[in-house]
């Protein structure tokens, strides 16, 4: 949780499970910041040339263990103010 899939790996457990959360994934160019409940979990510059990670395109919400449950709520996307 709060990881960037094949970039940075996250294994400290910030949330307790049961347990809502926020999540934010911030992308601007190849600069991707993300937030559990407002703690900076993965800021990386994603390397030049990489297949894995686009600057257009979609997104997935995902998980890995088939035998957990993932709700979601309150999901947003916006266009941030570009600099």
């Amino acid at each position: 949780m709060g990881s960037l899939y094949g970039l940075k790996p996250v294994y400290e457990q910030h949330v307790s499970p049961d347990t809502w959360f926020t999540q934010e994934v911030i992308a601007f160019g190849d600069h991707i910041i993300i937030k559990v409940d407002g703690k900076i979990t993965s800021d990386v510059v994603v390397p030049e040339g990489s297949e894995r990670y686009r600057k257009a395109g979609r997104f997935a919400l995902q998980f890995h263990d088939p035998t957990c449950r993932v709700r979601y709520r309150n999901v947003e996307v916006r266009e941030l103010p570009g600099l």
